[in-house]
């Protein structure tokens, strides 16, 4: 969840932009597109669940192995039970899927947070990442940053953005 901060703050500053003219890219939150903030959720959460497996057997080999099979595979489980059929099929806002995906994702980290004994390297890397991206945010001007870019040029029915 915390890429949708990143996301929101790269957005402002221009560290990338999304094409308007993608459909996946029609539902938006603070100018983000769901659909990028779900997929990165995915494929990171994925990724950490195979690490973590691995590092608690510390078998670097198998980190090896199972990350190209977390963000080639296990990432598309959160898409076939919640966005697709959420999204895609009953035609709800992505957002729902979003939310839906954010709650999964709340319950093991707040048991992870909780009492009796709470993990607090997790808590301490959650609050370094949201203090140095909200620090980004409020002490940076993004109207003074210089776009260079080698980004792909948009199609001839392109919108400007917006975020």
């Amino acid at each position: 969840e915390a890429w949708a901060l990143l996301d929101t703050v790269g957005a402002q500053y221009l560290w990338w932009t999304w094409h308007n003219s993608e459909p996946l890219y029609n539902d938006r939150e603070a100018g983000v597109p769901v659909a990028s903030s779900f997929w990165i959720m995915a494929s990171i959460g994925s990724l950490a669940l195979c690490v973590r497996a691995c590092s608690e057997r510390r078998m670097w080999i198998c980190g090896v192995l199972v990350g190209p099979a977390a963000t080639l595979g296990l990432m598309h489980l959160p898409f076939l039970a919640l966005y697709h059929p959420l999204v895609t099929a009953a035609g709800f806002h992505a957002s729902f899927a979003m939310w839906a995906f954010r709650l999964c994702c709340a319950v093991p980290l707040l048991l992870r947070l909780g009492p009796p004994k709470p993990d607090k390297s997790v808590l301490k890397q959650l609050v370094l990442y949201v203090v140095v991206i909200a620090g980004i945010a409020m002490c940076c001007d993004p109207q003074k940053e210089t776009r260079l870019s080698f980004s792909q040029p948009c199609a001839p029915a392109c919108d400007v953005e917006e975020s």
